[in-house]
């Protein structure tokens, strides 16, 4: 059981709890091939051959509430998994062509490449997508596979909450 410290605001006016205040859960299904740790006040969201998406207690709340109208909803994270980078939907969409995943980031003109970090024991790009606005994301290769780690309240990995690194570093594959 972790204790409860301080929040952080993000520029939409979002606040996440820096440190889960409850105990951890883990989310793991054979349909989706990942598993985290995440806060049991966290809410995680998941249909087959869907993207999983992960939202704060502070993101529900908005979801259900008066902020809908204003900010949009929008989860806190979203795993995608694509089984091959050609099944990635900037791919297809921007007719990258990219058969790997360096050649998706390196040639497609809607990823700004912000720097390289580990996860899960994996060599991970930091980007961000510039398709949809400015949202800060890892793409994490996997063999022929590529998981996308989306924060769509986020533009850089200085703005993610102690709680959304730690459920980074909780990733297994």
């Amino acid at each position: 059981v972790l204790a409860a410290c301080s929040s952080a605001s993000d520029s939409n006016g979002i606040t996440s709890s820096n440190l889960p205040s409850t105990t951890m859960k883990t989310f793991a299904t054979t349909n989706a091939p990942v598993s985290f740790s995440y806060p049991e006040n966290w809410t995680v969201q998941y249909a087959p051959n869907a993207p999983v998406t992960i939202l704060s207690p502070e993101s529900m709340a908005a979801r259900k509430g008066a902020l809908t109208e204003s900010l949009g909803y929008q989860p806190d994270i979203v795993i995608s998994y694509y089984s091959t980078v050609a099944d990635e939907p900037n791919n297809k969409a921007g007719n990258v062509g990219a058969e790997n995943w360096e050649d998706l980031v390196n040639n497609d003109r809607n990823i700004m490449v912000t720097g390289e970090v580990q996860i899960a024991g994996k060599k991970a790009i930091a980007v961000v997508q510039l398709n949809n606005g400015e949202i800060f994301a890892y793409y994490i290769p996997n063999g022929d596979a590529l998981y996308v780690v989306q924060f769509p309240h986020r533009k850089d990995s200085v703005e993610l909450s102690p709680t959304e690194t730690a459920i980074v570093e909780s990733l297994k594959f």
